[in-house]
């Protein structure tokens, strides 16, 4: 209870505190899923405008490659990087060596044998790096290591079919964060709604409509939601996407701050 307590107290703290004339200021909202957050910064009212700065925190699940097709390319890409022993021999070596030392939990007796580690005192703390990781991902260290020092004593299709699973399975439990910040100006309408508008622009002639709203329960808290209105629908393209395939779907945000799992057990900063 004071955990929830402490939550809603936090968040009336960091959301605007309502002036006379109603104006949001410094207000944080969340949409449902669980996958986005944004943090709004209004200067004004000046001459009847806010300017609103937003920073957009977004948070991408990760998900499994489903295609067949795709699968069986990466495998053969595997297969072919070990096609030749004599190109890969300085790997294996490694991927062998980092296999049984991080198995043993100990340093093996014969590094100064291995041509490839040129420096035994940065491996070795390497090696403890690796040992220091969580138990998950250390466990998927040392299955990948395993695998591929499977593949250089005898390459095959079921050993790189492992090596692609495993991948497509550490990248399902990998979710990417990354951040975007815009402005926009708004003007108070009739209903006490603080409305932005701009467009049409480019060649779809998009509108961008974004309204910042008070919450009906708690007047101190705000809401917010965003669309596009797509004004031609024959144009060209926009992102890549047809201009009739954009999304107009109204997308909402509300203070509430609700927990979800994703089940993440890596994450990467970066969209990419």
């Amino acid at each position: 209870m004071r955990l929830i307590l402490t939550g809603v107290a936090l968040t009336i703290f960091v959301s605007v505190a309502a002036s006379a004339d109603d104006v949001p200021q410094l207000t944080s909202v969340y949409k449902s899923s669980g996958t986005q957050m944004i943090t709004i910064d209004c200067e004004g009212p000046n001459e009847g405008q806010l300017v609103c700065h937003f920073t957009q925190v977004l948070l991408s699940p990760g998900e499994k490659d489903e295609v067949p097709s795709k699968r069986e390319d990466k495998i053969n890409e595997v297969l072919s990087q070990f096609s030749n022993e004599d190109s890969v021999a300085r790997e294996c070596s490694i991927f062998q060596t980092v296999h049984s030392a991080l198995k043993s939990g100990e340093l093996p007796e014969n590094l100064d044998d291995v041509a490839a580690i040129s420096d035994i005192e940065v491996f070795s703390h390497s090696l403890k790096e690796m040992r220091a990781k969580p138990k998950k991902a250390l466990e998927d260290t040392i299955q990948s290591m395993g695998l591929l020092a499977d593949m250089c004593k005898k390459p095959s299709h079921t050993t790189a079919s492992k090596i692609v699973d495993l991948v497509a399975d550490i990248e399902s439990r990998t979710c990417k964060i990354w951040s975007n910040t815009y402005s926009h100006q708004f003007k108070k309408n009739a209903q006490g709604q603080w409305v932005s508008t701009e467009g049409p622009n480019g060649q779809c002639g998009v509108v961008y409509v974004s309204v910042l709203e008070q919450d009906s329960e708690y007047p101190l808290l705000w809401n917010y939601w965003t669309r596009k209105i797509v004004t031609n629908k024959d144009g060209g393209s926009e992102l890549l996407i047809q201009c009739k395939d954009l999304d107009e779907d109204v997308q909402t945000y509300s203070w509430k701050n609700d927990e979800n799992f994703f089940g993440c057990d890596y994450i990467k900063f970066g969209l990419f």
